[in-house]
């Protein structure tokens, strides 16, 4: 896994094919029918190389992927050569750009890193808000923490495994950014406490005084578990469907060298309030997607990763005989302008409750400061995929149910499955 830095100072900032799996289903789970959305990746490269040879822009409609916002996963068509997206167009979702297909497609096959980002502080701002946190004078750190949160300085922007100029890095970097800010209590979503508050409902900051706390933070796919393994696919010959792909936020503590960069603590120093800020996030996703656009957005990414990285590992292109060599030949020299660096986030809370130790007073202070990152590194492997015997007809059903070999993209109708009444659909429809 690519460690990505993010810095929490006690408030916060912002995908070998062996013998198949032997794990067999007699129902799809978690699928639901209703209108889906197929699109043929052949045609579509067809348009985007006419539309280059032609220089004038992709159609509207197929610049959003006909409206899809939700991939389930593709359909291998080797009579025509050809590849079949399935997904659904949801409303409440934001639709996938034809420009996600090129750069994750492109990144999927010829890249040997997985999209990434940072948000990386400077080591002195590290050292100075070290230095702020050990202070002795309670009034003094008030003082500091408020002329600091103008100047916590600027976090240098990294991007990696994607054109600095794509969609997808900016996703990735906002996205990660509002991450921050939630963490800080700058940004309020439903069910999320932020840093702040979760230290002050855990009572830790009364503990200790003035002292920094430091974990990164970064966007990621769940971690495989002895039950579970991310993502997960249902599949059958010449298809496959994602069954999960959850995003989550990790976490690991982090300790200051005396160069003020930042390294791992290890697993045996652990950071309470981080792990239950990332937990909280991380079981809110699907509320944080809908109140905000770049969560849905970067789910999307993650789940067209997952797509594609299935598709390299069980060799469907050669199985298919489609070209694509027009799109991996795409290269994108200009488009979205990233900045060199974000303004630096800080949040900060005095707590007035006071300890008495003798003859003395004691008053705790809380400081946040975070940086941090996304990495979608996504390794599949034979047990990622479950053989589901309840599509062993929807494939061809997908297939059968286009129009003509001209067809670029088409909607079908398909029933929630009950019981072996789904199989039964697909004969009569055979």
């Amino acid at each position: 896994m690519r460690k990505i830095k993010c810095l929490s100072i006690a408030s916060l900032l912002v995908l070998m094919l062996g013998c198949e799996q032997l794990n067999t289903t007699n129902n799809l789970t978690g699928f639901k029918g209703g209108d889906f959305l197929c699109i043929s990746l052949n045609q579509f490269i067809g348009e985007i190389h006419k539309s280059i040879s032609d220089k004038v822009a992709l159609p509207t409609d197929m610049d959003s992927l006909f409206g899809m916002s939700w991939l389930e996963g593709y359909v291998v068509d080797p009579e025509n050569n050809d590849i079949i997206l399935v997904g659904k167009c949801l409303k409440n979702k934001p639709t996938y750009r034809a420009e996600d297909i090129i750069v994750n497609f492109q990144n999927v096959m010829d890249s040997s890193a997985a999209p990434y980002c940072s948000l990386d502080p400077n080591p002195e701002n590290i050292l100075k808000f070290e230095k702020l946190m050990s202070s002795n004078d309670p009034d003094g750190f008030a003082r500091n923490a408020e002329k600091y949160k103008d100047k916590v300085g600027g976090q240098k922007v990294v991007v990696g495994g994607v054109s600095a100029f794509s969609r997808h890095a900016a996703i990735m970097i906002y996205a990660d950014y509002d991450m921050k800010k939630i963490s800080q209590g700058l940004l309020k979503v439903d069910g999320i406490r932020s840093g702040l508050e979760i230290a002050a409902a855990e009572k830790s900051i009364f503990d200790i005084k003035n002292t920094s706390t430091m974990s990164r933070y970064w966007l990621h796919i769940k971690e495989n578990s002895l039950v579970n393994t991310y993502p997960s696919f249902n599949y059958n010959d010449g298809i496959v469907f994602i069954k999960e792909c959850p995003v989550v936020v990790l976490t690991e503590k982090q300790v200051i060298d005396a160069g003020g960069n930042l390294k791992d603590a290890g697993f045996l120093d652990d950071d309470k309030n981080a792990r239950i800020f990332a937990n909280e996030m991380s079981e809110n996703y699907d509320t944080l997607a809908f109140q905000n656009r770049l969560f849905a957005e970067l789910e999307n990414l993650f789940r067209l990763q997952a797509c594609l990285r299935t598709l390299k590992y069980k060799s469907e292109i050669d199985n298919t005989g489609i070209d694509l060599t027009a799109l991996r030949n795409i290269r994108l020299t200009s488009g979205i302008t990233l900045p060199d660096s974000l303004p630096g986030l800080m949040n900060y809370n005095i707590v007035k409750e006071e300890k008495i130790k003798g003859e003395f007073k004691e008053t705790s202070s809380q400081l946040y400061f975070v940086s941090g990152g996304v990495s979608q590194e996504l390794k599949i492997k034979n047990k990622n995929l479950s053989l589901d015997n309840s599509l062993a007809k929807l494939n061809k059903v997908v297939v059968n149910s286009r129009p003509n070999k001209a067809s670029s993209h088409w909607t079908l109708n398909i029933p929630t499955p009950k019981e072996n009444k789904f199989i039964k659909f697909f004969e009569i429809k055979k």
